[in-house]
């Protein structure tokens, strides 16, 4: 499956993956590529997560292996979704 297909829509996606996490949870998140180049920039990298809700313990080794894994993008990224955690809760930030 391409990653327009996975992903209809107006922006192009050159790429599209998963990048899998480790158990009890194995999914972490969602990285595409987008081309802006139609609306006046280039290619960024949008990332989608959803943190685990019920241990702080395991949602920082999700963020952990997620800043792992994304570390060798280059260029603008953005990452967003539900990352479970509470403004108050800054030792889990």
């Amino acid at each position: 499956m391409t990653a327009s297909a996975a992903f209809p829509g107006r922006i192009p996606l050159p790429s599209a993956r998963g990048v899998e996490g480790k158990d009890p949870e194995p999914r972490v998140a969602l990285a595409a590529r987008v081309d802006l180049a139609g609306r006046g920039g280039g290619e960024a990298t949008v990332i989608t997560t959803h943190l685990d809700a019920f241990t702080a313990q395991h949602r920082a080794a999700q963020a952990a292996h997620l800043a792992t894994a994304l570390a060798p993008l280059r260029g603008p990224a953005v990452l967003l979704g539900d990352m479970n955690t509470r403004a108050a809760a800054p030792a889990e930030t």
